[in-house]
């Protein structure tokens, strides 16, 4: 009778590389969940955070007056965190189970794709071990876009390979469960992800697969009614999501994307490749011993580096051109898949090089390009013995664990060590802010030209509000928040200024002769007023009622400044001439909005002018015996204020409100 025996090497092999899986999935728990302090986290980070927080706290995805930077922010790990957060009010662990979540989504989604082409257990697993490696830390690189902090890049990249799994399923495996789940995922993901970041993953991620499709029907010159109606469909959320995306107000960066005018083709053509390789990043900073770990991690980097470039080896299939060629007419589920996934990769590639790249843009190629890497290994060792495959198969395997093991532990010191002078002050003073403004009862903090630290405190203390006040313009911004958190209308009269005692010069001098210093920490000076001369945003939003001053940021004066943020021009300060002494920023206005208009004069002189498109509409003279003039809005349109002092006339320009 014969006997069977189990190849134990394979068994071996799997159980191998299922333990550096198993490895990877721990590290990025840890990374999660291990954190030094909740007060180290990067702006990007905390800006999301709070995004989830307010959509949580409010029961609305889309809040309004809500300034949407680069997108909506919900197709990311935000999808999943924002439920947990509203079930635990822990935003952070929210974040770090989403993280998990997407983790093992991921991990089942490679599984599920490379079996189509009937890729080996092992080789699914070092697949998965390639895209799950811990490369490096930082707020826009591979791990942090992936499986840590906001994971922004994580359906980006699975939603593509949703479309290309669900395009290669067999005939006889279409009406199954878990294929008809896997579309139904993808139209999900995909949906959301039009409607927050607009056409963007259309552009990057869905063209060549969409190239690749009409390739083969006209090869296969049929009609298979199945991927038709994929496509059709994925069209037609597309545009939907899009027109939302316009409804809501929602401006992402891809709305703006423009194909750049370069003079060096050349240095763009190597900066981009330099962009790929930083989602490995294999470079350091500084020398690294060879016999360290360090420097032994460093070169299996570039080993990783190697590996990729074996999936280059398929650009010849780029958008399925071969096909066209070849003499048979049957589908071929393998050719096809991977034509879809170098088409991803080199098309991906070419949209950055003509617009503008960046390492995070890349993942959505890279993870095509890991994937085909794999396949192409597989394909090239069959001619080997098994000892030398399964030698080659383990060292990778190695490679990614020692890469996440090294970034679990140095390169993750390294990473929160650098948060020692990445805010302002060191975290732990931040308790300190909060007590000053207890102290004084005062609700506004203001951070002078250095963006990361109101990010970070709006997301630990619901009860102030912390704005960025930038001396380039002498106004407040922030980014990612509300519009009207940056108008005057929303300040309180007492408030306080967080400077650098280096940087103290830069702030106006009203500022200066109306502060008063009431602490230091560290470096820094603490300044407070009981009034606040403060603007950040001109003209009116949409159902609010907004507040402008003289000292807004794009208006122009002459004359001083006072503790509220007033102007006072007297006839010196325009040496008696008739002149210009305030002129505002241009702002649309709707019909039907108010205007009112604050000052006092002590004689006639002065008149307040309107132009509407540029052209001058109505004329108010500013009289001695009145302190306001409302003006009413007939038609929308663009509208600017000048007041104009004929050099007699000692005026005092107030508080300019929209209603």
């Amino acid at each position: 009778m014969k006997k069977f025996r189990i190849d134990t090497k394979i068994d071996k092999l799997f159980l191998f590389m299922t333990m550096v899986v198993a490895f990877e999935v721990l590290a990025i728990i840890l990374i999660n969940f291990s954190t030094p302090s909740d007060l180290l986290i990067d702006k990007d980070y905390a800006k999301l955070a709070k995004h989830v927080v307010e959509m949580g706290d409010n029961h609305r995805i889309f809040l309004k007056n809500w300034d949407y930077i680069t997108t909506g922010e919900f197709d990311c790990a935000a999808l999943i965190a924002l439920p947990l957060y509203m079930l635990t009010g822990n935003v952070l662990k929210s974040f770090a189970v989403a993280n998990v979540i997407n983790t093992i989504f991921l991990i089942v989604l490679v599984w599920h794709i490379l079996s189509k082409v009937n890729v080996r257990y092992s080789f699914r697993l070092l697949a998965i071990a390639a895209v799950l490696c811990i490369y490096d830390y930082g707020m826009l690189v591979h791990s942090n876009m992936m499986f840590f902090c906001g994971g922004q890049y994580i359906y980006k990249v699975a939603i593509p390979v949703l479309l290309v799994s669900a395009l290669t399923t067999s005939e006889e495996d279409r009406k199954c469960k878990i294929n008809i789940a896997e579309i139904v995922l993808f139209a999900v993901l995909y949906f959301i992800s039009c409607i927050s970041s607009g056409p963007y993953l259309f552009i990057c991620g869905i063209v060549p697969v969409f190239v690749c499709q009409v390739v083969q029907f006209i090869k296969e010159k049929r009609i298979d009614l199945y991927r038709i109606w994929i496509l059709v469909g994925t069209f037609g959320i597309t545009i939907i999501g899009n027109v939302l995306c316009k409804v809501f107000e929602i401006d992402p960066d891809s709305s703006s994307m423009v194909i750049r005018s370069t003079e060096a083709p050349l240095e763009e053509f190597r900066l981009v490749c330099q962009d790929i390789l930083f989602l490995i990043n294999p470079f350091f900073a500084s020398d690294l011993k060879a016999v360290s770990l360090g420097g032994i991690v460093a070169c299996m980097k570039w080993i990783v580096v190697i590996l990729l470039v074996m999936g280059l080896l398929y650009a010849n299939r780029i958008f399925a051109v071969p096909q066209l060629r070849a003499d048979e007419d049957v589908f071929d589920t393998k050719k096809m898949l991977e034509s879809m996934l170098i088409s991803l990769f080199i098309w991906n590639f070419f949209i950055l090089f003509m617009t503008s790249s960046s390492p995070r843009y890349h993942l959505i190629g890279m993870m095509a390009l890991f994937l085909l890497s794999v396949i192409k290994l597989e394909k090239y060792l069959e001619q080997y013995y098994a000892v030398f495959q399964n030698v080659i198969v383990v060292g990778l395997g190695l490679c990614f664990a020692c890469i996440s093991f090294y970034n679990i532990t140095d390169g993750r010191d390294a990473y929160y060590e650098n948060f020692a002078e990445y805010y302002m002050i060191d975290v732990e003073h931040c308790g300190e802010l909060i007590n000053y403004l207890d102290e004084y009862d005062a609700h506004n903090m203001y951070m002078v030209d250095y963006s990361e630290l109101p990010e970070l405190m709006r997301l630990i203390d619901k009860n102030h509000s912390y704005e960025l006040y930038i001396t380039a313009v002498n106004g407040v911004e922030n980014y990612d928040y509300y519009y009207t958190d940056k108008d005057k209308s929303t300040f309180s009269d007492r408030n306080m200024i967080l400077c650098r005692n280096s940087d103290l010069d830069r702030l106006p001098e009203y500022i200066l002769d109306s502060y008063q210093q009431v602490g230091q920490i560290q470096d820094c000076v603490l300044l407070f007023a009981e009034h606040n001369p403060n603007d950040g945003i001109s003209g009116a939003l949409d159902g609010v009622r907004t507040v402008d001053l003289p000292t807004t940021p794009e208006y122009y004066y002459v004359g001083g400044i006072d503790e509220n943020g007033y102007l006072y021009t007297s006839p010196e300060d325009i040496q008696g001439e008739e002149r210009i002494i305030l002129s505002s920023a241009y702002f649309e206005l709707e019909e039907g909005k108010c205007v009112t208009f604050n000052y006092s004069c002590d004689k006639d002189g002065a008149y307040l002018n309107v132009y509407k498109d540029g052209a001058l509409d109505k004329n108010y003279p500013l009289s001695p015996t009145g302190n306001e003039v409302v003006i009413s809005i007939d038609s929308t349109a663009v509208y600017r204020l000048e007041v104009v002092n004929n050099g007699l006339a000692n005026s005092n320009i107030r508080e300019i409100v929209f209603e």
